[in-house]
């Protein structure tokens, strides 16, 4: 039985990623950057551990995105008017996002520039 409500878990969670794909562009942008950036990596033969650290930092900056998605939409739930105080949630959820991506672009930019230089 708790097997059957683990794979509900999971179902609920691809649903989820579905609902930020088909409402989010951000998400849809982060997705392709991501494509982008793991394509070039293989292309420049980057080592294993290169590539399973881009991966995991690839899949935090995409949750990031999840995350903050999740958070305006209860932001404006709350609040759909303009309100300075949801307006400053909001700025420090796109931070986390921010924040997530970062090791990211340096992993990606440590693995890239050694071989094209």
């Amino acid at each position: 039985m708790k097997i059957i409500r683990k794979f509900a878990d999971v179902r609920h969670g691809w649903r989820g990623l579905r609902t930020v794909w088909r409402e989010e562009w951000h998400f849809k942008y982060q997705v392709s950057f991501t494509i982008i950036m793991f394509s070039i990596a293989l292309f420049l033969r980057a080592s294993s551990l290169e590539l399973i650290l881009l991966f995991c930092t690839l899949c935090i900056a995409l949750a990031g995105e999840v995350i903050n998605t999740a958070i305006e939409d209860v932001c404006n739930r709350i609040q759909p008017d303009f309100e300075e105080a949801i307006g400053t949630i909001k700025d420090m959820a796109q931070g986390f996002v921010l924040l997530s991506s970062l090791p990211c672009i340096a992993l990606f930019l440590w693995i890239v520039i050694p071989r094209i230089a």
